[in-house]
């Protein structure tokens, strides 16, 4: 292995300063853990070590990590090293392993006044900063406004220009306010350049003659020209402005019909084309300094917002997310004395994925590292030779936006160089198997040059580890069934549409016809499950936010459970735009139209039919008005729905949000319907950001309901970020940059159509400590002059996400393909992939597959013939390899759902045989639709709680259930009052808490439901005694093995109507199974039989739903507590 020796120094040259170069899936993560037990292995004090990452997961992951390699090295160490070993592992907390900005924090709560931040500092929340930056911006735009800045009246002239681009302006400003060094001016006469626009303007009107006819497309391309000369002496400097930039973007002005001009007599058309062009010259010109001056003297105004902002945290006492950083960069960078002592702590700093470091990060690495503790530039800082150890891959670096440059990572490189360190590649990759390897290596090998000046990346290859897995392929070509545009032509709008339904069609294939199996990492294969599919987009917004709208409904429409991580309202479910229409008619009860949105919603289903018959017999769809007479039974279902909104509306100011939202759920048993839903998954976490926002609404100090639904309709429409959750079974749906970090047996890239990068709006210079930014479209001096070069740099990382996205797969990856140009769009994103699939022969492929129909890769539906470079479904030879081109005939084609079929009017005078043909017919369609309407008319799901099913079940057989009791102080109290106490206090008390602690709960639980003193002190008792008993001992044990589990929501299908639902009070899994555990506070001694049985009955449903859940053995337990 060539990167042998590049391991083995990791763990041995200890002395040295190391920048490890790790290439996906090599492990790098695991060389820093190798690193970091080899110090404590030669005797280095656990308390100097600080180990950086930038999630809380990582780090938390990182630790346990290092627990497990400390103690498996234990064991083989010489004795020396195991007492240091065992030294280390009892002080390993002592050590720094968290993010940075944790990391950060905890160095400014020791020097708070040095630091001249709030001793008290709180770290804010995103919604805090959020709240705090929207005061900051409305305080100056109403400063702004009212002395009528110069800059800000010229912007706000511009159509294109409104107070939300302002707003969005000012945030960019907030975020790089660390880079504040001013923007060059420079100077620009603007009234001279003004006045030659408009000579030049009027000098070209002149020469077109007025056409009298609207439907005129010369005229109508002109008009904007000929408007602004009119009135251009009415109107003021900054209009003039505003309309001249607005004419110089104008694509119909700038190329008018000229086929169809109208010119002044005795005027040439070669003499007006001349003036036509020598007045866009001078436009465009015009253009790009006015934007440029404008943006400098907007950047001084809107800096003010920063200036506001920073004041309302101090006085506040918070701190931002960017703060922590930036605050301790100030303190190390301008205090010595504080930099020594910090720096003086510790001797080794590791760092992992550090080409995701931005410039404040690096600093503060660089200034702890640093061998010269008086230098206050942290560039002209090198590291102490050891003391820095950093993996990353260069390649991988995708998150400019986030400030994190590749630039930045190349400075500190070039430092660690020339300090005396060294850098170090690994290519040995535990992830892939070779195809996918050998198809990565191909492709990016001649992309990837290193190139210092467009900052990318050299490649370092992937070398072999895995075998592979049959003799399934590792590549395969997704078709575009229907790529032609209605010109005939290949068009993107046509692979927006098309490739979404067939990549879903693809995917069930996977699932259930193809056979392949994926490595699991913990041995063995299994076959596809959606589980193991993640789907990668370039973006979520935009032309992404429809692609993935349409990919999860053709998903759903196949019954394919999904995920989407970081997505937004486009890829909402039904059913949670019925719980939000729902929850905006509590508030709007007098708007029909959010009313019949409400009831027409996933939550009531309520037909058309019922609700016109409603309408015309009560007059209105009000939850306020009730009807004066009793309903009949076809429309009770309105009136039970109008009563839920109307109760709920009267209450909505008087309590919480989320009460609210838990109340509409529970009288609509809405949470049981979505969980047993086809994407139930998805659908359940949408509706738990839903509840957590309406509790951040309130913890934030939201005013009212009104506010609640307005913020909640906001976000709908601007979209939410998903967590990622690893143990969902469903199709992972992402960005390729959250993938990043990420793996999964299968990955698709879902939207071909997407651009490889956009274009630049900003040039950040760290020595210069400058950020010119495009401000509100406007584009300062800085960034036109470097224009060329960030569309370069930015294309770079362009090629770096396409990487990142290709190097997430272990075992299949799929890339969509044109069958009649596989490297079709050649400026979209993935253009480095579909380039890398070009068979060698398109037409003859190596094998043909069971699957393949024909030899045509495209669904034609317009006169497009095939050619000689269309590609032939089957198994085809590469450069690298083969590759596997599916066939889109093969894929499975579901349209979208029909309603019942109308009914045809009969033509007068037919033929007497026809007319009875389509009287039966139509006939027919009455019958289906009858039966369709009384099998609609019965409940599809008939649900129930445990305890209510339980007691329905008297008279059937008594299942085997264990029963265990907890000593039982004589004379306690009891009641409903008392048992809620007592089981509060078990679901929410740690298994191991002390006395104190429990009095503590007690007290806080009974101030809720007014328990009385005596109540308190006999549930503190019973509690204790629960706590010391043999099963909760058990259940804590397992706990520190991941196995428990309390307060669980389960749903039980008892068969394809009947469902049961409730909580679990206590799961544990040890040796024999799951444990499933029920509490009672009922004296066992005075218990009926019948009663007990319904208790056996009540746990033994919680058994089966834990069973069926796990797929594990599990048994039931009653304790009496």
């Amino acid at each position: 292995m060539t990167d042998e020796a590049a391991r083995e120094r990791i763990v041995s040259d200890l002395d040295t300063t190391l920048l490890v170069e790790a290439a996906a899936g090599t492990g790098k993560t695991t060389m820093l853990v190798r690193r970091f037990v080899a110090l404590l292995r030669r005797g280095a004090d656990v308390a100097g070590l600080a180990a950086v990452t930038f999630t809380d997961k990582a780090a938390g992951e990182l630790k346990v990590r290092i627990r497990g390699v400390i103690e498996s090295e234990r064991r083989e160490a010489s004795d020396t090293e195991r007492a240091a070993l065992g030294r280390a592992l009892a002080r390993l907390e002592e050590a720094r392993i968290s993010t940075l900005h944790t990391f950060a924090a905890d160095l400014l709560r020791e020097r708070p006044i040095e630091a001249g931040i709030d001793p008290r500092f709180v770290p804010s929340s995103e919604d805090d900063a959020k709240a705090t930056f929207e005061e900051a911006f409305a305080r100056w735009l109403e400063g702004a406004l009212g002395r009528q800045a110069p800059a800000v009246e010229r912007a706000l002239a511009r159509r294109e220009v409104s107070v939300d681009r302002l707003r969005k302006a000012a945030r960019d400003l907030v975020d790089h306010r660390h880079l504040g060094a001013p923007w060059r001016e420079k100077p620009w006469d603007a009234a001279a350049a003004r006045s030659e626009a408009l000579d030049r303007l009027q000098a070209f009107v002149t020469l077109v003659e007025p056409s009298r006819s609207k439907t005129d497309p010369f005229r109508k391309a002109l008009a904007p020209a000929t408007a602004l000369a009119e009135r251009a002496h009415r109107i003021s400097d900054a209009e003039i402005e505003a309309e001249l930039v607005t004419l110089a973007n104008n694509r119909d002005a700038k190329k008018p019909r000229w086929d169809r001009a109208r010119l002044a007599r005795g005027v040439g058309r070669d003499e007006v084309k001349a003036v036509h062009e020598a007045l866009y010259e001078c436009l465009e010109g015009y253009a790009r300094s006015a934007d440029a001056d404008l943006a400098t003297r907007l950047r001084g105004e809107l800096w003010g917002v920063i200036d506001i902002y920073e004041e309302l945290k101090a006085s506040r006492g918070i701190l931002d997310f960017d703060d922590l950083l930036l605050r301790t960069r100030s303190l190390l960078a301008g205090d010595p004395e504080v930099r020594r002592r910090f720096a003086g702590r510790l001797t080794h700093l590791l760092v992992d994925e550090f080409q995701d470091t931005d410039p404040s990060q690096a600093a503060i690495l660089l200034l702890l590292a640093s061998d010269r503790p008086d230098a206050a530039d942290p560039l002209a800082s090198p590291p102490a030779p050891g003391k820095l150890f950093s993996v990353g891959d260069p390649k991988q670096s995708i998150y400019r936006f986030r400030h994190a440059d590749i630039a930045t990572y190349a400075r500190v490189k070039e430092l660690v160089v020339g300090a005396g360190g060294a850098v170090l590649e690994l290519g040995r990759s535990y992830r892939a198997v070779p195809g996918i390897q050998a198809f990565v290596n191909a492709t990016f090998a001649p992309l990837l040059t290193g190139d210092p000046v467009s900052l990318q990346a050299a490649h370092v290859p992937l070398e072999r580890v895995r075998g592979v897995i049959g003799d399934q392929p590792a590549v395969m070509g997704v078709p575009v069934p229907k790529p032609y545009g209605k010109n005939e032509r290949l068009a993107k709008v046509a692979l927006r549409a098309s490739y979404p339904g067939a990549l879903a069609a693809q995917i069930a294939w996977l699932i259930r016809e193809s056979g392949y199996r994926v490595a699991h990492k913990s041995g063995g294969t299994a076959p596809i499950a959606p589980g193991d599919i993640c789907v990668l987009f370039r973006q979520m917004g935009g032309f992404g936010e429809v692609s993935v709208r349409e990919l999860t409904a053709a998903l759903t429409q196949r019954s394919i459970p999904f995920s989407v991580v970081g997505g937004s309202s486009a890829s909402t479910g039904d059913e949670i735009r019925g719980v939000v229409a729902a929850l905006a008619a509590v508030e709007r009860p007098g708007d029909s139209l959010a009313v019949y949105a409400a009831l027409r919603g996933f939550l009531f289903g309520i037909s058309d039919e019922s609700l016109f018959e409603y309408k015309v017999r009560y007059g209105s769809i009000d939850p306020l008005v009730r009807p004066r007479t009793a309903l009949p039974r076809e429309l009770c279902s309105v009136g039970n729905a109008l009563v839920i909104l109307g109760e709920l509306y009267l209450r909505r100011n008087s309590r919480p949000p989320a009460e609210t939202v838990f109340e509409l759920l529970k009288r609509t048993r809405g949470h049981l319907s979505i969980s047993l839903s086809a994407n139930g998954e998805q659908t359940m976490t949408d509706l738990a950001r839903i509840a957590h926002r309406a509790v951040a609404h309130e913890r934030h100090g939201g005013l009212s309901y009104r506010a609640f639904i307005d913020e909640l309709e906001e976000s709908m429409v601007r979209g939410a970020s998903g967590e990622w959750d690893e143990n969902a079974t469903g199709v992972r749906i992402m960005t390729a940059h959250r993938a990043k970090g990420l793996e999964f047996p299968v990955v698709a890239i879902g939207d071909p159509a997407s651009a490889a990068a956009r274009a630049p709006d900003r040039v950040v210079d760290i020595r210069e400590e400058v950020a010119a930014l495009e401000l509100a479209g406007l584009a300062p001096w800085e960034l036109l002059e470097r224009a060329e070069l960030e569309t370069d740099r930015l294309a770079s990382e362009g090629i770096r996400l396409a990487y990142v996205a290709a190097t997430r797969a272990r075992d299949l990856l799929l890339v969509p393909y044109v069958g009649d140009d596989v490297r079709f769009p050649e400026d979209g994103w993935i253009a480095p992939l579909t380039a890398g699939l070009a068979p060698r022969t398109p037409r003859t492929p190596k094998k043909v597959e069971p699957w393949a129909r024909g030899d045509d890769s495209v669904v034609r539906d317009m006169p497009v013939p095939m050619s000689a470079v269309t590609i032939a479904p089957g198994t085809h030879t590469t450069t690298w390899g083969e590759v596997t081109f599916f066939d889109p005939h093969a894929l499975d084609d579901k349209p979208g759902g029909r309603g019942i079929v109308g009914e045809s009017l009969l033509v007068p005078g037919a033929a007497a045989e026809l007319v009875r043909a389509d009287a039966e017919r139509l006939a027919a369609v009455r019958a289906a639709r009858a039966e369709s309407l009384r099998v609609a008319s019965e409940a599809a799901l008939r649900a129930a709680t445990v305890t209510a099913k339980a007691k329905e079940l008297i008279g059937a057989p008594v299942p085997e259930v264990a029963l265990e009791r907890s000593p039982r102080a004589p004379g306690r109290p009891g009641g409903a009052r008392f048992g809620t106490l007592v089981h509060q206090m078990l679901a929410t008390t740690p298994l191991d808490a002390e006395l104190r602690s429990l009095e503590h709960l007690a007290r806080s639980l009974a101030a809720l439901i007014g328990a009385t003193e005596g109540e308190i002190a006999a549930a503190v008792l019973a509690v204790e005694r629960a706590l010391s008993h043999e099963v909760l001992v058990r259940a804590r044990e397992m706990a520190a093995r991941g196995g428990l589990r309390r307060e669980v929501p389960v749903v039980l299908m008892l068969d394809e109507r009947d469902a049961v639902d409730g909580v679990v009070d206590l799961a544990f899994r040890d040796e024999e199974g799951w444990l499933v555990v029920d509490y009672k506070t009922d004296d066992p001694s005075r218990i009926t039989a019948e009663h007990l049985d319904v208790y056996k009955k009540q746990v033994d449903l919680y058994r089966a739903a834990v069973e069926r859940a796990t797929g594990q053995r599990a048994r039931a337990m009653l304790l009496f507590v």
